[in-house]
């Protein structure tokens, strides 16, 4: 399944993946992570917290210290599609999260703002 955001195609890169492939005309361009509506706080700025893997990713990406794109997305009893992608944001990272359960670690990241839309 394929969801369609601001010009941009998004697919799971694979099933119970919580990355998400961004496509323009066709062609792969990067692979994002993927935030949960539960896990966003609306305020000045809004801020999110996503979710990866293992700490080591989690904290190289915070390393980086550089912008990043995130797909929105609501999180659904007995799984999850990329239909339920509902937004792209820009987001700089500002602390790693332990994991409260599982061996996923999170990064709380502001929001920036939306992800400019692909026009070309």
């Amino acid at each position: 399944m394929v969801a369609s955001i601001d010009g941009y195609d998004l697919a799971y890169t694979h099933r119970g993946s919580w990355k998400a492939h961004r496509i323009f005309r066709g062609k792969i361009i990067d692979e994002i992570p993927v935030a949960w509506t539960r896990d966003y706080a609306a305020g000045n700025p809004p801020s999110l917290i996503v979710w990866f893997k293992d700490e080591n990713e989690a904290g190289n990406r915070l390393a980086t210290k550089g912008q990043f794109v995130v797909a929105l997305s609501e999180k659904k009893l007995g799984g999850a599609s990329a239909k339920d992608i509902r937004r792209l944001f820009e987001v700089s990272p500002v602390e790693t999260v332990p994991a409260t359960k599982g061996t996923r670690s999170g990064l709380l990241c502001v929001v920036v703002g939306k992800c400019p839309p692909r026009m070309e």
